[in-house]
């Protein structure tokens, strides 16, 4: 069927979440079950088309191999709901922004979001975990409470409430900055310090382990990214690959030592983002 046809090739999400995985005998590959049981065609409340799963390798973008979402605007491989094309190659959602519907209850807020903001309020207003606002740059997609003033952009909305950290036998909870008080002020991961202010956020345990760690720190700075898919970058393959080599490899572009969880190989040279 064409939905086993799409499991076969695609590149399923990689973030440490804590959920449960469907491991497919014929295709030696394992997946979150949310994605494996995410429907073929889809309606939602940003587009007024039905959307519809496909790989990111066939369409508009089948010459990178990898596509942006248009609600956060994070890079993306692997499955994605796309709209009709048009001259921009059409409307597209990567799962995690797809699963988002209304209400949306935000684990971090006591009342459930809406998508309720014009186009224009969703530039003039501020995410109150990022601290980022709408411009002409900046398109991320926001939710907000019907009875407060909350808002939130869907690239925060959508990272995982809960994560694993190898390190901890507990699952770590996300958190603001701004309550950071309480928590220890070094990550346990890059051992550099928590700054914190009114912007942004971090993952902390719970159950008294004083685990604290950046969020880029534990999912990486391209969590939607998976290693060991090629990709296409100006005309060169770019091989994806996981940094976990004893020795950091030296970024091309910038000549500093790449410290993220991925790396982007290209003609001998290695380079910390695409």
């Amino acid at each position: 069927t064409m939905k086993k046809s799409l499991v076969k090739r695609a590149s399923f999400q990689s973030m440490r979440v804590a959920t449960i995985r469907v491991w497919s005998n014929a295709t030696s590959s394992s997946m979150h079950e949310a994605c494996a049981n995410a429907p073929r065609k889809k309606q939602h409340a940003m587009h007024a088309h039905s959307l519809t799963l496909k790989v990111d390798n066939i369409g508009f973008w089948a010459g990178l191999g990898y596509f942006y979402c248009f609600a956060c605007y994070r890079l993306s491989c692997g499955f994605v709901y796309e709209g009709p094309k048009d001259i921009l190659g059409g409307f597209k959602l990567d799962l995690r922004c797809a699963s988002v519907s209304e209400p949306f209850q935000y684990e971090g807020h006591e009342h459930p979001l809406f998508l309720a903001l014009t186009p224009e309020e969703e530039k003039s207003s501020i995410c109150q975990i990022c601290q980022e606002e709408g411009d002409e740059y900046n398109d991320w997609r926001k939710l907000t409470c019907i009875k407060c003033s909350y808002i939130i952009c869907f690239r925060c909305a959508t990272l995982p409430y809960k994560a694993r950290y190898k390190h901890d036998k507990h699952l770590l909870v996300f958190r603001k900055k701004e309550e950071g008080n309480d928590h220890q002020g070094w990550c346990d991961i890059c051992e550099s310090e928590i700054v914190y202010s009114r912007k942004g956020g971090f993952y902390s345990c719970d159950d008294y382990c004083s685990t604290t760690v950046h969020v880029d720190c534990l999912l990486g700075k391209h969590p939607y990214m998976r290693p060991g898919q090629i990709k296409h970058n100006r005309l060169h393959e770019v091989l994806i690959l996981h940094n976990k080599t004893m020795s950091r490899p030296f970024c091309h572009g910038k000549d500093h030592r790449c410290q993220d969880k991925l790396v982007f190989k290209k003609r001998n040279m290695t380079f910390c983002s695409l």
